[in-house]
């Protein structure tokens, strides 16, 4: 039989057979590399999400949200809120005071576990010459979650002042009630996920007297009047290993355990032994990763305070409490000449007699990583080979 010369002949039906095979193969292959994007996609924004915040809010690596942490891997202690109310009405009748006999203004920015709780109490203690002076309160948020409220919880109003509207009402209460405090202000955790949200920045134009001019190249121009000087800064960081074997000793407290011990608890010295146990450290490329972001997030918020205008100094753990007396009174002294307050002849033995709390734990990475060389291991030749002891 003769084949049409005209038409094209038709496929064999083994051939169509073949061809179903091979677009059912491209089809099953795409489906994988989807799921397998996907996959790789959650893994990421899970690992990546809390990673930076995971010494400070108690979160494990690996929970992209809050509605999958349970009681135990957050801050369960009673919320702190602002009466942002009470600041409005007062706000026009209250002017801040810099004058030497009035508590100095001054907000502490920093990370938990960082040792910015007893930096500040022995600076307030030393201005005030009063050994319990107030304490400075996280009303940014001491977790996460709490940080993202309380900038959605500003009236907009405060948008861009809210630092000093909040500063100026503490330091007239202070005034008020005669409260022997040399210092007046808040902790700031600069959480990343908060850091750039508008009235966070609204808030550190606030400090530094600036304003936002252009919004593409996020250039400020300082104010030609303002109510107030700058509000000074301390910024304070810590060896990001400290701070998460610091987190995750305390992240099995119980919630009659305190977080500071004071001097002579030897008590509540007692109850924080109990959390000393050798833990697997985290290694590898998860620990890589980890100090590179958090060494990005450092120094993104170094960036932030420095394009605003904030007058701030930055200070370390390490040099403040080094048991090299020399470096402690330098950095120390780096303080009080930023903030114009202080003895100006000292030691460490004069500083160290105003903290209020003692360290909970003074062993070696060694002697609380059962995988030490492991992670010695990981962090051979690179630039935080240096974060171990």
């Amino acid at each position: 039989m003769e084949i049409d010369s005209g038409s094209s002949p038709r496929p064999s039906i083994h051939r169509q057979v073949r061809d179903l095979d091979i677009l059912l193969f491209i089809g099953l292959a795409l489906f994988v590399f989807c799921e397998y994007s996907g996959y790789i996609k959650k893994e990421e924004v899970a690992f990546i999400d809390p990673i930076l915040e995971k010494d400070n809010e108690g979160i494990k690596i690996g929970v992209p949200s809050l509605s999958n942490v349970t009681d135990e891997d957050i801050d369960t202690r009673p919320s702190i809120a602002v009466n942002w109310e009470h600041v409005l009405n007062h706000q026009k009748e209250c002017s801040l005071s810099f004058e030497e006999e009035a508590p100095l203004p001054l907000v502490f920015m920093a990370l938990g576990r960082t040792g910015s709780s007893i930096t500040w109490q022995a600076i307030a203690s030393i201005f005030s010459n009063n050994k319990s002076p107030p304490k400075a309160i996280e009303i940014v948020g001491r977790v996460k979650e709490e940080s993202v409220e309380f900038f959605k919880n500003i009236p907009d109003e405060l948008t861009n002042n809210w630092p000093s509207a909040y500063i100026c009402d503490l330091q007239r209460n202070f005034t008020t009630t005669k409260e022997k405090s040399g210092l007046v202000g808040f902790q700031w955790k600069p959480y990343q996920i908060s850091l750039n949200h508008p009235k966070s920045l609204g808030g550190m134009s606030d400090l530094a007297n600036t304003y936002l001019n252009n919004e593409n190249d996020h250039t400020y121009l300082t104010k030609e009047t303002s109510e107030h000087a700058k509000i000074k800064v301390i910024y304070q960081t810590r060896n990001p290993i400290d701070r998460r074997l610091s987190n995750w000793r305390h992240h099995g407290h119980k919630a009659d355990v305190p977080a500071h011990c004071p001097v002579g608890d030897e008590e509540c010295l007692k109850q924080h032994e109990k959390f000393d146990a050798k833990k697997n450290f985290t290694t590898g490329n998860e620990l890589l990763h980890w100090l590179k972001q958090d060494d990005k997030h450092h120094k993104n918020i170094m960036r932030q305070l420095e394009q605003i205008g904030v007058d701030y100094v930055y200070v370390t753990y390490e040099k403040l409490y080094s048991s090299e007396n020399d470096e402690g009174v330098k950095e120390w002294k780096r303080i009080f000449e930023f903030l114009g307050r202080g003895p100006d002849k000292f030691t460490m033995d004069t500083i160290r007699e105003h903290f209020g709390m003692v360290k909970t734990s003074s062993k070696t990475h060694k002697d609380v990583m059962l995988n030490y060389e492991d992670v010695k291991e990981t962090l051979k030749g690179t630039k935080f080979e240096n974060y171990l002891n």
